[in-house]
């Protein structure tokens, strides 16, 4: 039975993910700008959070939880692909730099070859609430405890530094 629960709870958290991810394109695909021709109002409603509702029976509160960790869980997924973007160039930049035959081998520099090491370009910064959308992603995490931090913390003021 403890088997079987634990189970059935991973499921139910794998579902409600994969519910959070359709919010979020629902609401992407709804966005104000696109006016009426957004999904939502192409299907007579005034927000996604009413086309949601209707589509799922859920609760208006629900449906807004849904997409707002949808967005969050997004925000960090286009984090992590600019991430991965900068890494690959920065990689790529000093893969050619130590190919380049114009820089003499020997030579006393800041790159190791007498010239200048090419520039590498910083990483993207991770939103604060990364760790928040990975224990969802992973499983660890419900929705609504996602959305209870995520809306508890609030937005982090950009002047707060790390230690």
């Amino acid at each position: 039975m403890l088997a079987g629960q634990r189970t059935l709870a991973q499921a139910q958290r794998e579902l409600d993910t994969r519910k959070a991810w359709l919010a979020k394109t629902l609401a992407q695909r709804s966005r104000w700008e696109l006016g009426q021709s957004g999904l939502a109002a192409q299907q007579g409603f005034l927000n996604p959070e009413g086309l949601i509702q209707k589509l799922t029976g859920t609760s208006k509160v629900e449906s807004r939880k849904l997409v707002g960790v949808g967005r969050m869980l997004a925000e960090v997924e286009d984090a992590q692909a600019q991430a991965a973007a900068i890494d690959a160039e920065a990689a790529r930049r000093l893969l050619e730099g130590a190919l380049d035959p114009d820089i003499p081998d020997g030579l006393d520099g800041f790159d190791g070859h007498g010239g200048v090491a090419p520039v590498v370009p910083l990483p993207a910064p991770m939103p604060w609430h990364a760790p928040i959308s990975h224990a969802v992603t992973g499983g660890t995490l419900s929705i609504d405890a996602a959305h209870a931090l995520r809306t508890g913390l609030g937005d982090i003021d950009t002047v707060v530094t790390g230690p």
